[in-house]
């Protein structure tokens, strides 16, 4: 099975497709489109493993996995706007009233393109919208689901001592554990450094 970053935001995954017409990969090879990234991607590759051990077959798991697909969130507080600048994602005189104000995107993903769904005054501020963001994702997309059927995650871009706050913070607030992990380098390169991040996704393999 082959799990390409997510194709919402790389074309690695189309780019792999064309290998399901070679004969000699008929049956042997899964391309799995399973939208998640980051601490996200870990807790997906913990259900794959857990569906090996169980003797599932790799077509049975890449369809779980992708039928899945939706249920995985991830939400990025951003402390610099010059990458967003770079990659077109606000323009030259945004970032430089936003850098004036000291304004702090918060982007969302679940597996597509990044959007900025709030904009904060202050990093403290981001990162008081992202808790709120996967406190509002857990009493309406997950309402139905117990913590321990989630996955929960902080994420960081070479900001690790400040990561390790605020994972203390969130722990404490949402009353479980958080798994920690830096952000790719596919994503730091759009975000910068200093960013932190809340993700959340609902695992497949029952404890």
């Amino acid at each position: 099975m082959y799990f390409p970053i997510t194709s919402g935001l790389s074309s690695a995954y189309t780019n792999s497709l064309y290998l399901l017409d070679d004969d000699k990969f008929k049956d042997r090879l899964f391309i799995v489109n399973h939208k998640t990234i980051s601490i996200l991607q870990h807790a997906m590759l913990n259900d794959v493993l857990h569906r090996i051990s169980d003797n599932i077959s790799p077509l049975d798991i890449k369809q779980m996995i992708e039928e899945n697909a939706k249920n995985n969130r991830v939400y990025i507080a951003v402390d610099t706007l010059e990458y967003l600048k770079r990659g077109g994602r606000i323009n030259s005189m945004s970032a430089t009233i936003g850098s004036m104000l000291n304004i702090k995107p918060v982007l969302f993903s679940n597996g597509n393109k990044f959007e900025i769904v709030k904009k904060a005054r202050g990093f403290k501020a981001a990162q008081d919208a992202l808790v709120e963001c996967i406190k509002n994702d857990l009493n309406n997309v997950f309402k139905d689901i117990s913590l321990d059927r989630l996955s929960l995650g902080v994420a960081y871009t070479k900001c690790i001592d400040e990561a390790k706050v605020f994972k203390e913070r969130v722990e404490n607030e949402f009353k479980t554990n958080f798994v920690m992990d830096e952000l790719s380098t596919v994503i730091g390169c759009h975000i910068g450094e200093g960013a932190v991040a809340l993700g959340i996704y609902k695992k497949v393999y029952e404890n």
